[in-house]
């Protein structure tokens, strides 16, 4: 399970118009976990109305895969983002928004690991919001930075054909892929051809152009059929990215909130011997009182003192989780 279906799912499952998010995440850290958290969990958090807590229960989460297959800023995009992630080649990702935005959340794990391994790039402020103009705006980035553009779906008004045009101003490739079947987001792509896009039916039909021109960049994985039909349904490779790029994405988690976390320091004050007990426990990670009590067999009233202690000392410090670090 990806962790753009736990978000899809909670966004089903909290109705449309939800003011309630930022709460939501000062109690949870994910939507994953809010997913695994029984229903007497979320109403003891006190941040769920009664009707959303219904509703999670009620929703399907499988259903979010068909939420997927229908977005293409999470299937082709992120398709091809992976692809190149995979293969362990660098890819770039170009946002319609500043960095740090909040928006597509749900893809914040794979820009992370195109952070490391690539770059997200931008003309827009820090926390700019997305808006509907900076996109095509954005396109011809994307464009200009790419020795050809392969068009998979165009509508007669899309975006993709915006960056075409912009291709096409740059004097960069055109590639554009025959429609799968008949209807409206085979328009953009018919028109392409026509007016002298390459046509793609297999991988190669890409490559080769590329052969001659880079053939120091290009190594041919003879395990991969390179002359595969993609214009025929069901053939083709759908990339589930899932597994190895969250584990990347958690791995880089941890490397970051391990530089982030303090040291413990050496003990330079007059500490009751409670509440060195006490801090000898803490390691690197947040705890709780449940956890601290668990560890430190001594009465209650003793290890809410010995807190007390270190934090005036100012060697631990509480938090907005109510769980204690160390300063």
């Amino acid at each position: 399970m990806r962790d753009v279906n736990y978000f899809l799912w909670l966004q089903k499952a909290l109705g449309p118009g939800a003011h309630n998010t930022r709460d939501i995440f000062e109690v949870y850290s994910s939507p994953k976990e809010i997913y695994r958290a029984t229903d007497t969990e979320r109403r003891v958090s006190g941040v769920f109305t009664s009707s959303q807590i219904d509703r999670m229960s009620a929703t399907d989460i499988e259903k979010t895969y068909e939420i997927i297959r229908d977005c293409g800023a999470l299937g082709v995009d992120a398709a091809a983002h992976t692809g190149a992630l995979l293969v362990g080649e660098p890819t770039v990702a170009v946002l319609g928004c500043g960095h740090g935005s909040k928006y597509l959340k749900e893809n914040r794990p794979l820009r992370d690991v195109i952070t490391t391994c690539g770059a997200t790039v931008t003309e827009y402020p820090p926390l700019t919001d997305s808006n509907k103009g900076y996109f095509p705006v954005r396109n011809r980035i994307i464009s200009g930075m790419s020795v050809g553009t392969v068009v998979i779906e165009a509508k007669d008004k899309s975006g993709s054909l915006i960056t075409a045009r912009h291709a096409t101003e740059q004097s960069r490739d055109i590639f554009a892929m025959p429609a799968l079947e008949l209807g409206s987001s085979s328009i953009g792509c018919d028109r392409l051809i026509e007016d002298g896009a390459k046509a793609v039916y297999c991988p190669f039909d890409v490559i080769e152009l590329y052969l001659g021109k880079y053939p120091e960049k290009i190594t041919i994985n003879e395990s991969v059929n390179l002359f595969e039909d993609l214009t025929c349904p069901g053939n083709g490779t759908v990339l589930e990215d899932s597994a190895e790029i969250n584990r990347r994405h958690e791995q880089l988690e941890e490397e970051r909130r391990n530089k982030d976390r303090p040291e413990k320091r050496e003990i330079t004050d007059p500490l009751t011997d409670e509440a060195i007990r006490v801090y000898a426990t803490f390691a690197r990670d947040p705890l709780s009182i449940k956890q601290l009590a668990e560890s430190v067999i001594m009465p209650t009233s003793s290890l809410l003192g010995a807190l007390t202690e270190l934090e005036l000392y100012g060697y631990i410090e509480l938090l907005p989780d109510t769980k204690y670090s160390i300063k």
